[in-house]
């Protein structure tokens, strides 16, 4: 390739050093930055010196020297400031219902089988408490019986004892195809489960006699199953209890020598005076003729009017049992007042409703 002349490449080298020292000549654009304040800039101390920083600049009038000396200001709460007076309320005169839990009987002074008594005492129970006492002779005797008392008293042997006692000295001796002879019916399924589970403790006397029990939340298959095996005493809850009686063809209740309505007070409380009713009716169908060969039990903690009512439907001539009350020969419903343990104190306290968890939770640290 043929080289250029001389004189071009004189003019080329020229020209582009003619260009470069127009560049120098030209002022370079610097990038454009936010004009601070002489007052925000940041000062460097020696304590700060070499140390970077993500807070924002402090302001003018701040006197950085002045920091340590600042008071910290106090936060003071709301919560116990603006709060409305406290009502007083005047104390009332109340005389005091208490009923003696235990007595000095025991239960070999009962006419109970033998066996009963000595499983009794295997449990670890030596002397009955008053309400056992006083109801279940009446109960052995084969009267229908209203029994009040307060709760843990134990209701639950006042008419279980009775029942596989009755059923025990029965001849022939009772089978599983005998069906369903006791039906016992009980608010709340945790209820129904410690009713099952203390016959199941009591009947090893008598291992022939079968429980069982049909409460919400089982499968009914599974029930359904029990009950073509067999079951003799019946602990439910009212709901499901109907629910089988309607869909069941297994379950019958023209067998029921012992109707037991347990804690009268909270069935009627939880709305379930219909169901109640609706049992007793199926009953009434399935027991034509006089109702005598039906021995019927009714226990709660009070006696309202409700109480009373259900009593009047399905107690006949009734032995009434009332705990607190010293004189029961009247076989009157006396009072609708509840008698709590002897060892059960209540407390109340009147605070406005934004103190209620700060109370409660310091008075459980107090105690």
């Amino acid at each position: 390739m043929p080289r250029s002349p001389p004189t071009q490449r004189l003019n080329y080298f020229q020209n582009h050093q003619k260009r470069e020292a127009e560049d120098v000549s030209l002022p370079k654009k610097c990038p454009k930055t936010a004009h601070v304040p002489e007052s925000k800039q940041a000062t460097v101390t020696p304590a700060n010196a070499g140390k970077e920083t993500d807070q924002p600049p402090k302001p003018a009038t701040e006197d950085v020297g002045d920091a340590p000396n600042e008071e910290k200001k106090e936060i003071v709460t709301s919560l116990f400031s603006g709060n409305p007076a406290i009502p007083f309320i005047p104390k009332s005169d109340v005389t005091k219902l208490s009923e003696k839990v235990f007595s000095e009987e025991s239960f070999s002074s009962l006419d109970l089988a033998p066996q009963i008594v000595s499983n009794l005492e295997k449990l670890g129970f030596s002397s009955m408490t008053s309400v056992q006492q006083q109801a279940i002779p009446s109960i052995l005797g084969g009267k229908d019986t209203l029994v009040k008392s307060q709760t843990g008293s134990g209701k639950t042997l006042t008419y279980a004892l009775p029942i596989l006692h009755s059923l025990m000295m029965q001849m022939p001796r009772v089978q599983r195809s005998d069906g369903v002879l006791a039906l016992v019916v009980v608010p709340t399924r945790e209820l129904a489960l410690q009713s099952y589970q203390w016959f199941e403790r009591l009947h090893k006397s008598c291992v022939w006699v079968v429980p069982g029990y049909l409460i919400g939340g089982e499968k009914k298959k599974a029930e359904k199953a029990r009950l073509r095996r067999g079951i003799n005493i019946l602990v439910g809850t009212p709901g499901r209890l109907i629910d089988h009686l309607h869909s069941t063809k297994s379950l019958s209740l023209a067998s029921i020598r012992f109707l037991v309505i347990d804690e009268a007070d909270r069935l009627l409380d939880m709305g379930y005076e219909r169901s109640i009713t609706s049992i007793i009716e199926t009953l009434c169908e399935q027991q034509p003729g006089p109702s005598s060969s039906r021995q019927t039990i009714m226990l709660s903690a009070t006696l309202s009017a409700g109480v009373e009512k259900l009593a009047g439907m399905s107690l006949v001539e009734p032995k009434v049992v009332d705990v607190s009350c010293e004189d029961n020969t009247e076989n009157q419903l006396t009072s609708e007042a509840l008698a709590t343990p002897a060892n059960l104190s209540h407390h109340y306290l009147l605070v406005p409703a934004k103190l209620r968890l700060v109370t409660l939770a310091a008075f459980i640290l107090s105690k």
